[in-house]
């Protein structure tokens, strides 16, 4: 985390092409951002998976509540983790797939 900046990108530490094609990105248009790493659900170990997770509502819900969506959810939680250290009073997270829009205007 090397710019203190209010804004976040939630991406997978292996995703070499997508992040240089946003860093690239969000340079060009001049808006300075940090990587949080994401969480890779699917390895993640079946201790960790009963730790962190409540077992109850994914046997409920199998089909949405699967490894990769609650590597989705994890990524946010160490996003939002992230902020509340910080005391920042306002954040934006993005996941690595975003598409900003030239009309896309930040006055922080």
């Amino acid at each position: 985390m090397a710019n203190n900046s209010n804004i976040f990108v939630i991406s997978l530490i292996g995703s070499t092409q997508r992040r240089e094609n946003l860093k690239a990105h969000f340079n060009a248009i001049g808006m300075p951002f940090e990587w949080i790493d994401a969480v890779y659900g699917i390895e993640l170990s079946d201790e960790e998976y009963r730790k962190l997770c409540d077992l109850d509502a994914i046997n409920k819900n199998p089909t949405w509540l699967n490894r990769s969506a609650i590597g989705c959810a994890l990524s946010h939680y160490n996003a939002f983790n992230e902020i509340i250290s910080r005391n920042l009073p306002y954040a934006i997270i993005f996941e690595d797939d975003v598409i900003i829009q030239k009309d896309f205007c930040l006055t922080f």
